[in-house]
């Protein structure tokens, strides 16, 4: 999972860098990331103190809309939620089913010239 997810980053960036994508979705990316990163952590946390947890369809919508690099390296580097197939077929279904949305949308709208950002 982490591996996934440092690699998405990485093509992403090199995307930017290169000008084939624009600056802000690097930012969206990121942004997104971050959240997930820290409800995935904060949602372990109450999970080893046994406080009220986050719903799963929140995490869910969270890969969803574009938070699954971050969700992927909290799991990996927290532990959580690895094991737990109930959660991880959604999980990875919501993934798989952003990836194949944004990268129909990128391919749609594409000019075939380079981005300006």
């Amino acid at each position: 999972m982490i591996i996934f997810a440092l690699v998405f980053y990485l093509v992403l960036a090199i995307a930017v860098a290169l000008n084939w994508l624009p600056l802000w979705l690097l930012i969206g990316y990121g942004v997104l990331g971050l959240v997930a990163f820290v409800v995935f952590g904060l949602d372990k946390r109450a999970a080893v103190k046994d406080n009220p947890r986050t719903a799963e369809l929140k995490l869910w919508m969270l890969a969803l809309i574009g938070g699954f690099g971050g969700a992927m390296l909290a799991m990996g580097l927290f532990r959580h939620k690895t094991s737990k197939r109930g959660f991880l077929w959604p999980f990875y279904t919501a993934t798989v089913l952003h990836l194949l949305l944004a990268g129909g949308a990128l391919y749609y709208f594409s000019t075939g010239t380079a981005v300006p950002g």
